[in-house]
């Protein structure tokens, strides 16, 4: 079923929008939670309180893009999970180990800003990475998108896992430097 189709389900508040949506992303959705929270359980029942977002969102939201929703969602309710149980904090999983090398780059809040900032930084973002060259861009997306652990990137792209770390870590500081230039960071 096509994403269209299915966020005219949810237009209807029609039931079977859920089943159809699990079944076209439930392995997405799971894949993110499980690479956040490192639990199938946890991740299971992250996969639920997508699906009741979904409800509870469509409308008045409409994504352009059903898939990136629903793995924005999923991502969300994961971290804040983590947090909730406290394990953010201890350091658990590689979840925050990403979230934690973003955040030297990234200026945090607490507090909900308002949406055009984060339009703002997730145009900056998309454009930097515009910029890069293609494997870096996949590294990036793939540790700090998909919250995949450097030895299963370095598996997929064929280098060491500390080539993985130190690109990484040359893409964060190259982003860094791109937002200070654009003015978003000081």
């Amino acid at each position: 079923m096509e994403d269209m189709q299915l966020i005219e389900l949810y237009r209807a508040r029609n039931e079977s929008a859920i089943s159809e949506t699990q079944s076209k992303y439930g392995a997405l959705c799971a894949s993110v939670a499980e690479g956040i929270l490192g639990s199938r359980e946890d991740a299971e029942e992250v996969a639920n309180d997508v699906w009741l977002a979904l409800w509870n969102r469509i409308p008045p939201d409409e994504p352009e893009s059903l898939g990136a929703y629903i793995n924005r969602i999923a991502r969300n309710q994961s971290v804040m999970r983590l947090r909730r149980e406290g394990r953010l904090k201890r350091g658990g999983g590689e979840a925050a180990l990403a979230i934690g090398e973003l955040e030297e780059v990234l200026p945090c809040s607490s507090t909900t800003e308002e949406e055009f900032e984060r339009n703002e930084l997730v145009r900056l973002i998309n454009a930097f990475l515009e910029t890069q060259p293609k494997e870096k861009r996949l590294l990036f997306v793939g540790r700090y998108f998909y919250v995949k652990s450097d030895k299963e990137l370095a598996k997929q792209f064929g280098i060491s896992s500390a080539g993985v770390r130190m690109s990484l870590m040359r893409t964060r500081q190259a982003l860094k430097k791109y937002l200070e230039k654009e003015g978003y960071i000081i």
